[in-house]
């Protein structure tokens, strides 16, 4: 897997953004009392792969 390190780095920063982009979004949601349960679960998702990509490094 040490040699795919640099592709993984790069791929677990993007979802990361992500995570951080859809935290943003449920605020906003939030605010306007919207249901925020799928962009819930989707920041789930994105929190086990992260935990996934953090075992294979």
């Amino acid at each position: 897997m040490e040699e795919y390190s640099e592709e993984l780095c790069g791929i677990l920063s993007k979802i990361e953004e992500a995570k951080d982009m859809l935290a943003q979004l449920t605020d906003e949601m939030d605010d306007k009392d919207q249901s925020t349960e799928d962009v819930d679960e989707a920041m789930d998702a994105l929190d086990d792969a992260i935990d996934i990509l953090e075992d294979l490094m």
